[in-house]
């Protein structure tokens, strides 16, 4: 498949053909150099959606709360008054 290489001042962009669409919240992607050509790949590190991160926590994650430490006195260092 044919793909169109569009060159400015800043590089260059390939327009990729509509039946090789990305996912539409795509906006990285990885590229690196192979012999014969380009190798085009999804970033692995895209910044996911707070809804995407809360729908990796198992059922029931902290569902019996959380453990409390006991506060311990702390010198921050400050003058006391």
């Amino acid at each position: 498949m044919k793909a169109q290489v569009i060159s400015d001042e800043n590089g260059q962009a390939v327009r990729i053909p509509e039946g090789l669409t990305l996912p539409g919240d795509t906006s990285e992607v990885d590229i690196q150099a192979i012999p014969g050509g380009l190798l085009i790949r999804l970033n692995e590190h895209r910044k996911l959606r707070l809804s995407e991160i809360f729908a990796r926590f198992p059922p029931g994650f902290m569902a019996a709360g959380r453990e409390q430490d006991d506060e311990e006195e702390r010198d921050w260092g400050w003058a006391k008054l």
